[in-house]
């Protein structure tokens, strides 16, 4: 019964420690998340207005693949950076 204890005790030690960890962790990832919101909120806002074009013209239909790669084709040529702060900027920007 003692040992049982003994080794509880030694795991909720080991719980504790990886949850502090954890803690950590996630607050990184919802700093990175966070740092892209601004990124999100301009290519809402290009999907939208692109979605939009159809009801001045029906000519003006786009599919969801070709924004991805009007998107991805963003991203891929707005200029690199070190800080990315700068690169979220740049790819705003572009």
């Amino acid at each position: 019964l003692i040992d049982t204890l003994a080794k509880s005790k030694v795991q909720s030690a080991e719980i504790d420690k990886k949850m502090e960890e954890a803690k950590i962790v996630e607050k990184e990832i919802d700093d990175a998340r966070q740092s892209y919101t601004s990124v999100a909120f301009r290519a809402s806002i290009l999907f939208f207005a692109i979605v939009e074009l159809t009801n001045i013209d029906p000519m003006y239909q786009f599919s969801l693949q070709w924004y991805q790669q009007l998107f991805q084709a963003g991203i891929s040529n707005a200029p690199a950076a070190d800080d990315p702060e700068e690169r979220l900027t740049n790819i705003i920007d572009y």
